[in-house]
């Protein structure tokens, strides 16, 4: 059993965010595109447009990825993941879950 079903983090509205749209990123939103509604940010916007083709909802700011309870991080650094939380808890829903 996947961890999402052992904790039970599944979106409840269908919403999930996606933060790093590289290689990896990239590879999980065509996965997640084929169940939920995803929002994606990179800060490359190339990769923001390419996602976008993939079906994912491009947002140009991090701080709107709080719109989803379920935010998955895809980032190629320790560094990053720390600043994009910070950014996020303040608009982020009660409840929300990182990955």
């Amino acid at each position: 059993m996947s961890a999402i079903m052992t904790h039970n983090v599944l979106p409840a509205d269908g919403t999930v965010a996606l933060c790093g749209l590289g290689n990896m990123g990239a590879a999980i939103a065509t996965r997640l595109v084929q169940e939920y509604r995803v929002l994606g940010f990179d800060l490359n916007e190339g990769r923001r447009v390419e996602a976008r083709r993939l079906g994912v909802a491009k947002v140009s700011k991090v701080d709107e990825l709080a719109q989803a309870s379920v935010i998955i991080l895809s980032l190629p650094t320790p560094a990053i993941p720390f600043d994009v939380v910070t950014r996020l808890a303040t608009p982020l829903k009660s409840g929300s879950v990182f990955v």
